[in-house]
């Protein structure tokens, strides 16, 4: 019985995690969407400088084209509660496209 109860839970914890990646990368797209961009990838960062703070969002490395034609490479955080947050210091942050360089 608790063997089954494992299997149970391990698949739908897998499940989850899954639904919640999608989500993430949903929301994400609508976000530069939303700004006249178009996303080419976004790729999940396991490894993020802050790692030890305690935190439901994740990290993703994300790759877009703005409206403008520029290829950007940024960072950004993401949770169903947060909506999608820029980190700043990323290579060139959302938050600063357009503005000169």
């Amino acid at each position: 019985m608790s063997i089954i109860f494992i299997i149970v839970f391990l698949a739908a914890f897998g499940v989850f995690l899954l639904l919640n990646d999608q989500l993430d990368r949903q929301r994400i797209r609508e976000h530069v969407k939303a700004d006249g961009g178009d996303v080419l990838n976004i790729s999940w960062n396991s490894f993020v400088r802050d790692w030890l703070r305690r935190s439901s969002e994740r990290t993703y490395d994300v790759r877009y084209k703005t409206s403008s034609g520029l290829i950007v490479t940024a960072t950004c955080k993401t949770s169903m509660l947060s909506g999608v947050r820029w980190i700043p210091d990323s290579p060139n942050d959302f938050g600063n496209i357009g503005e000169g360089s």
